[in-house]
C-alpha cells in the first residue's frame, strides 16, 4: 500500500522527535546528577576535628594540614551562620575558623540562592541555642580550623552547579540526535524526490509531444498524477490518430476531384487551362504541406547516431544543384547527434527553403557550445517585425496576412520545423541580424 507525501512527512517528523526524546532519555538514565550531595555542618565539624564521618564516598573532599587556610573567609550571612554552627560543634571560638562557599555553589538562580541563605539565617535564630543545631551545606566549600600548633586543618570539597552541565549535555545530545536525523531525512527525501523527478521528466516529454508510459510509483499523490498523465496521453494519442485519419481521408478525397479537374482542364483553351492547372497545383501543395505538418506532430523519430554536418551539406548541395546561392562553413570537427536523418533533412530543407524564398541566399554556420551542436542559418531578406518573431512558430501564421500563395506558403513551415526540433530534444530561435536579414539558430544535444 503506497503512502502519501503527508504520511512520509508525519513519519519523518515523528522519527525526529523520537530520536531527540531517546537521546534525552539516555542522558537522564546514564548521566549522574552533577551536584554534590548536602553535608551538615556537624559532619564538617567532625572532619575539622580529624574524626571520620559516614558515607565517605558520598562527598568528594580532601582533608589536609596546611600552614595557612589558602582562602578568604566568607562574608555572607549564610556563611557566617554556618561557621558559628561549626564552632559550636567543635566547642571553639568562631575566630579560629574560616569558611567559604563557592560562588556557584547552588543552582544558577539568584532566587534559589537567596532563599537558601535566608532559611539558614532564620534556622539559627530559632534553633541556634540547641547544640544539635546544624545547617546543610550544599555545593562546594572550603573550611579550615586553626590548630594549637599553629597549623590549619583544611577541608575542601569539589562540586559543580548542575545547571550549565546539564544544559550543555542536553544540547550535545540534541545535536547528536539532529546529526542522526540528517541521514534519515536525506534518505526519505531521496525516496520522495526520485518518483517526483521521474514524473517531472515524463511530464516534460509529454509536453514536447513525446508520448511514453509514465511509471506509476512513489507516494500516493505521485501515483495518482502518473495514472492521470497516462490516461491523458492515451486520450491525446486517440485524438491525434483520429485527426490524422480525418486529415488523411480529406486529402485522399480531395485528390480525386483534383484529378477530375485536371482531366477537364485539358479540354479548355490554353489560357484557362494554365490558370486552372496553377490553382490545382497550389491546392495539391497545400494538401501536401498539411499532411507534412500532421506527420511532424505524430511521427516519432527513428534515432541513430548522425553527423550533423553531413546532413547540412546534403541539404545545401540539393539547393545549390537547383541554382540557389547556399554557402556553408565546415565545422572543425564532426558533430555527432542522436537523430532521424529523414526528419532532420526535412527540418533543414524547410529552413533553407525559407531563407532562399525570403532572403535570396543563405549562409550556414555550425558550431559546438555547452554540449550542443548549434546551427545558424542566415538569409539576406527584410527580416521580421517583433510581433512576427513572437508568433512565427504558430501554425498557419503568416506575417504577410493576405494569404496570397504568390507571396508565401500557408504558414506551416516554421511550425513543422519547431515540431521536428522538439522531437529531437532541441530548441530553435529566430532573430533579426544586425546587418539585416533573419537568423535561425537551432540547438541539438550532442552525443555523450
Amino acid at each position: 500500500m503506497s503512502r502519501s507525501i503527508f504520511t512520509y512527512s508525519i513519519l519523518l517528523g515523528m522519527g525526529g522527535a523520537l530520536a531527540v526524546a531517546i537521546a534525552i532519555a539516555v542522558m537522564i538514565l546514564f548521566t549522574p546528577v552533577p551536584i554534590q550531595l548536602p553535608i551538615s555542618t556537624l559532619e564538617v565539624s567532625r572532619l575539622l576535628a580529624g574524626q571520620p564521618i559516614s558515607g565517605v564516598n558520598v562527598v568528594p573532599r580532601t582533608v589536609a594540614l596546611r600552614a595557612a587556610p589558602g582562602f578568604d573567609d566568607g562574608r555572607t550571612a549564610a556563611e557566617q551562620t554556618m561557621k558559628r554552627a561549626m564552632a559550636r560543634g567543635l566547642g571553639v571560638s568562631p575566630d579560629r575558623l574560616r569558611f567559604a562557599m563557592a560562588k556557584d555553589a547552588l543552582l544558577p538562580s539568584t532566587g534559589i540562592n537567596g532563599t537558601y541563605g535566608r532559611n539558614i539565617v532564620e534556622s539559627e535564630r530559632l534553633f541556634g541555642d540547641d547544640p544539635r543545631f546544624g545547617a546543610m551545606v550544599i555545593g562546594p566549600f572550603d573550611a579550615a580550623l586553626h590548630l594549637p600548633d599553629g597549623r590549619w586543618r583544611v577541608v575542601s570539597t569539589e562540586g559543580h552547579s548542575p545547571g550549565p552541565i546539564w544544559q550543555i549535555g542536553v544540547l550535545k545530545l540534541i545535536g547528536l540526535a539532529v546529526i542522526g536525523i540528517v541521514p534519515l531525512a536525506w534518505l526519505v527525501s531521496r525516496v520522495l524526490a526520485r518518483p517526483i523527478r521521474t514524473f517531472a521528466m515524463s511530464a516534460d516529454r509529454v509536453g514536447r509531444g513525446v508520448f511514453e508510459e509514465v511509471r506509476v510509483a512513489g507516494p500516493a499523490e505521485i501515483r495518482q498524477a502518473a495514472t492521470a498523465i497516462n490516461d491523458m496521453q492515451r486520450r491525446i494519442e486517440a485524438l491525434i490518430r483520429e485527426r490524422t485519419a480525418v486529415v488523411g481521408a480529406i486529402a485522399h478525397d480531395l485528390r480525386t476531384p483534383l484529378a477530375r479537374m485536371r482531366f477537364l482542364a485539358a479540354r479548355l483553351g490554353d489560357a484557362e487551362r494554365t490558370r486552372l492547372e496553377a490553382e490545382i497545383a497550389g491546392m495539391d501543395d497545400m494538401i501536401a504541406v498539411t499532411m507534412d505538418f500532421v506527420q511532424s506532430r505524430t511521427q516519432q523519430p527513428d534515432f541513430s547516431k548522425i553527423d550533423l554536418g553531413g546532413i547540412l551539406r546534403i541539404a545545401a548541395q540539393n539547393l545549390s544543384d537547383l541554382g540557389h546561392d547556399v554557402r556553408m562553413d565546415d565545422p572543425p570537427a564532426p558533430l555527432v547527434i542522436e537523430g532521424d536523418a529523414v526528419q532532420l533533412d526535412r527540418l533543414f530543407a524547410n529552413l533553407l527553403g525559407n531563407a532562399i524564398k525570403y532572403g535570396q541566399r543563405a549562409e550556414i554556420r555550425l558550431a559546438r557550445a555547452n554540449g550542443d551542436a548549434v546551427v545558424m542559418i542566415t538569409d539576406y531578406g527584410p527580416g521580421m517585425t517583433e510581433a512576427g518573431l513572437e508568433r512565427a512558430f504558430e501554425p498557419f501564421f503568416r506575417e504577410e496576412a493576405s494569404r496570397n500563395r504568390a507571396t508565401g506558403g500557408i504558414g506551416l513551415g516554421l511550425a513543422i520545423v519547431q515540431s521536428l526540433v522538439e522531437a529531437h530534444r532541441g530548441s530553435i530561435t529566430l532573430a533579426n541580424g544586425a546587418g539585416g536579414g533573419l537568423e535561425a539558430t537551432v540547438r541539438l544535444p550532442l552525443c555523450a
